[in-house]
């Protein structure tokens, strides 16, 4: 999950999840498509306690690019429609 990443500190997290990662190993990611901070998903009420989760929504092409920068390489991807956006998820080999 990417979800709670700010995009200015992505990169920095695929080069560390390249580190991680075995020879052959997998990354799966999970995401909502779109760009920047996401109000709606952020806000969250818990018997009645408020917390502010920072959600952020990340463009698909982005991601893949700043992942292959990182050393990873694209294999495949799928999506999950639900009312408040679009769940995207992309697996890389590392």
């Amino acid at each position: 999950m990417i979800i709670h990443i700010q995009d200015c500190d992505l990169q920095m997290a695929f080069d560390n999840f390249i580190k991680a990662i075995k020879p052959e190993g997998l990354l799966f990611l999970a995401f909502v498509a779109g760009d920047g901070f996401c109000e709606k998903r952020s806000y969250l009420e818990v018997n009645g306690e408020k917390y502010n989760r920072n959600f952020y929504l990340h463009q698909p092409e982005r991601i893949i690019e700043m992942a292959q920068k990182s050393g990873f390489k694209y294999y495949d991807e799928w999506f999950l429609e639900e009312q408040l956006g679009q769940w995207k998820f992309l697996i890389f080999s590392s």
